[in-house]
């Protein structure tokens, strides 16, 4: 069987985006057992639920016309990368850090939509995307850092113990 190289890079990201929705999905249980914003977990929540269902209904190929699939993936990402960086500006004001990347990746998701409605700008949706995903793994990327790195008691109460 001959499979061809572009196919297995898609296979990779698949993987790729489950084992991201994954530990985003571990990230919001740890935000939700350190007593952390509800509606930053539910929110995180909503993103890795939303790769694990855009890597499991594959986009079809640009010049195809959209299918039930194709469109399962394109909400599930849509509510996905909405629903992260909204979380991270939740999340700034205890850690600020989170501030730049949550503003990054909503510039960016912005110009990746535009990439679909502005003529002549479709052969850049692809590069955009990793450049918002970019942004978006740095954010639970800051989670995970955070989230180990402070006592319980400090995520509950926003104070030392």
């Amino acid at each position: 069987m001959n499979t061809s190289i572009p196919a297995k890079v898609a296979r990779l990201a698949g993987v790729a985006m489950l084992a991201i929705g994954f530990s985003s999905l571990a990230t919001a249980g740890a935000l939700w057992s350190a007593g952390g914003p509800k509606s930053a977990y539910w929110l995180i929540l909503v993103w890795g639920i939303g790769l694990a269902v855009l890597a499991i209904f594959p986009q079809e190929p640009a010049d195809q016309a959209l299918t039930w699939h194709g469109a399962i993936h394109r909400y599930a990402a849509l509510a996905g990368l909405v629903t992260l960086p909204w979380a991270g500006l939740l999340l700034s004001r205890q850690w600020p850090v989170l501030r730049p990347f949550s503003i990054a990746s909503f510039v960016l998701l912005v110009l990746f939509v535009a990439t679909f409605i502005v003529p002549g700008w479709r052969d850049y949706s692809g590069i955009t995307e990793r450049f918002v995903l970019g942004a978006n793994i740095g954010i639970i990327g800051v989670l995970i850092k955070r989230l180990s790195a402070v006592p319980v008691a400090v995520v509950r109460t926003g104070q030392p113990s």
